[in-house]
């Protein structure tokens, strides 16, 4: 190859990584991973630590120009030791994937650390030549056997780390006979809630009285739900509202329906209105999200029932590193809080009460494995190996 041909080779290498930079994702077997600069490190490894090792031999070395052919290669170093040119071929192609997808699993770390890790790993797998080298009839069956030990290691650790599809994918036994739908009861109206409620009849004007203005406040536009709240009537600790011309009324022993014919009663019993309809809604239902997903917070909503999944879709649904076989949903009922345990690769929760969420429940997503091993220093995959490859570059460098 001459100087034209290295030159179409180094721009297509320059145009591919810019290229692949531009990629924010890849998906692997279903699984997600970001695209980062220590991916590209890692494919490009080979000539980048071949470029600078065959720099520091020539300077400093042989004290000769870096430009000035030789071979110190590491392909060379590999062909005196009897490989032929497609072991040599093969072998960098191995340690280049390996590093690839060392890369592609540990993204979730410091990239600093990251770029520890791939030097320190790259450069023992690609000094192993100079090594044998060095000592060649003592250490070349040892080596051997310790390289295949390590991609094996490698391999197992990687495989061991990932997360399987089956730990991925929802509702995995779903058909498609029907599955049956149980609505919730009407929850009971609890101290602290916020409540909305309208007072209309026959008469508009004679009705006018025992409302109040929750748009009251509200000069643009725009509507702030949080004015809303603030205009609403608060349910107090003993359970009651204060409502125009009523009076105090014990709610919190009612539901939101209960609520309605319980006041259109009382209207017309009373003497108050001529065939009142009266809507009572509740203006601050909530529900909480946490753990392994893409937005967590508390988030607030309006509809009588929202399912578990729209739950989660309103937190931007669980990450990659989510458990799905285990989320934990806590429900405060009857005074009372009970954790349930939800397995959403299956579709067997869907016909109990937890497919619909209630106001206040808790939705825990715990990490799943995978997470929870590249959590720790000591249970990464990528430190583990990184520890093996400095204890066996040391102890051959002792021996030799």
């Amino acid at each position: 190859m001459g100087d034209t041909g290295s030159m179409i080779v180094g721009f297509l290498l320059a145009f591919l990584t810019i290229n692949l930079l531009t990629i924010k994702q890849v998906i692997i077997l279903n699984a997600t991973y970001e695209i980062n600069p220590i991916l590209m490190i890692s494919l490009l490894f080979y000539p980048l630590i071949d470029t600078a090792r065959i720099f520091f031999i020539r300077i400093f070395i042989y004290k000769k120009s870096p430009f000035k052919a030789d071979k110190n290669h590491i392909h060379h170093r590999l062909l005196e030791l009897n490989f032929k040119h497609w072991q040599v071929s093969v072998f960098v192609g191995i340690v280049t994937l390996i590093l690839s997808t060392l890369s592609i699993l540990i993204d979730d770390l410091n990239i600093h650390f990251q770029l520890l890790i791939i030097v320190i790993l790259g450069t023992t797998f690609f000094s192993i030549p100079q090594l044998i080298q060095k000592k060649r009839q003592l250490m070349l069956s040892s080596l051997r056997k310790g390289m295949f030990f390590l991609i094996a290691t490698l391999a197992f650790i990687s495989a061991t780390s990932c997360s399987s599809k089956k730990d991925l994918l929802y509702f995995q036994n779903g058909k498609k006979n029907a599955i049956e739908d149980n609505r919730i009861l009407d929850q009971k109206i609890e101290t602290n809630d916020i409540l909305s409620i309208k007072i209309v009849s026959l008469d508009i004007e004679s009705s006018r009285i025992y409302n109040i203005d929750l748009l009251n406040g509200i000069t643009s536009g725009t509507v702030n739900p949080e004015i809303i709240k603030i205009n609403g009537y608060l349910v107090n600790d003993e359970g009651f509202i204060t409502l125009p011309v009523l009076g105090q009324l014990k709610v919190n022993d009612k539901t939101t329906r209960e609520l309605e014919l319980f006041l259109s009663k009382k209207l017309m019993n009373d003497g108050h209105l001529k065939e009142p309809t009266v809507t009572v809604r509740l203006l601050n239902s909530k529900l909480t999200v946490l753990g392994e997903v893409r937005q967590p917070g508390t988030f607030t909503f309006y509809e009588k029932n929202l399912t578990l999944l729209q739950a989660i879709g309103m937190a931007g649904d669980l990450t990659i590193n989510g458990e799905r076989k285990d989320v934990l949903l806590i429900r405060y009922e009857n005074n009372t809080k009970t954790i349930n345990h939800i397995d959403l690769t299956t579709t067997d929760w869907m016909s109990s009460n937890l497919f619909y969420v209630k106001q206040n429940d808790v939705i825990i997503v715990n990490p799943n494995n995978a997470k929870i091993k590249s959590a720790g220093i000591i249970g990464n995959a990528g430190t583990l190996i990184s520890v093996f490859s400095l204890l066996l570059t040391g102890f051959l460098l002792i021996k030799n």
